[in-house]
């Protein structure tokens, strides 16, 4: 299973492998793209999934105005915190 970027959280010191799905595995392995949704510096939104006792551990903590990266393909995206909202996981 080859990670498809990385994900970084400066503020909070998160960094972890994204992989492309959300199975089992991906999750275990670091965070993963859900699929149907944007790839790293596509047009649309990019969704990421993560537990949130593993990864995103310090995700509660994530904040309007933090800055997430994505590197993947060579080259480092940014995107803005806008809000939070916590899912089930159904």
């Amino acid at each position: 299973l080859e990670p498809q970027g990385v994900l970084r959280i400066p503020r909070l010191g998160i960094e972890a492998a994204v992989f492309d799905g959300t199975g089992a595995r991906e999750l275990d392995l670091g965070v993963g793209r859900v699929p149907g949704t944007a790839r790293a510096g596509e047009p649309g939104n990019l969704a990421l999934a993560g537990h949130r006792d593993g990864f995103f551990r310090r995700l509660e903590h994530v904040a309007a105005g933090d800055t997430i990266e994505v590197i993947a393909d060579g080259r480092a995206w940014r995107y803005g915190v806008e809000r939070t909202l916590v899912v089930l996981p159904t």
